[in-house]
């Protein structure tokens, strides 16, 4: 199996991910399809990230490690233990679900899918 296909489907902005688990479903099953969108999407995942490893200057890809990290330090302000906590999983939780933290292939994923009402007018390059 060429997981290139799928990455394919994905990439087109009317079929997306959920297009592919679809298709796994009604072929293979729940099951099944689920382990396959996890190796489509991680194939997506690692073409993208190869592809920022090699053009740096237009793909920027943030290092999650380095922002957890800096998220996570301790901030001296706050005598009490528990405030301090409850910052620091602020600062997390905004992070986490921060739009700018995801990479350029997640922030795709989550947008939702282009409507098909007219497959003849669709021009992927005016898209």
């Amino acid at each position: 199996m060429n997981l290139l296909l799928y990455v394919a489907a994905v990439l087109d902005p009317r079929k997306k991910l959920d297009y592919v688990e679809f298709c796994f479903i009604r072929l293979c099953g729940e099951d099944i399809a689920k382990a396959m969108k996890e190796m489509v999407k991680n194939c997506l995942i690692r073409l993208f990230e190869d592809y920022a490893k090699h053009d740096k200057n237009s793909v920027e890809v943030p290092n999650l490690c380095e922002a957890s990290a800096s998220a996570m330090t301790i901030d001296d302000d706050f005598d009490d233990p528990h405030k301090a906590l409850a910052s620091q999983f602020s600062s997390y939780m905004e992070q986490r679900y921060s739009i700018s933290s995801k990479s350029e292939v997640a922030k795709y994923l989550a947008e939702s899918w282009e409507a098909e009402d007219d497959d003849s007018k669709f021009d992927i390059l005016m898209w």
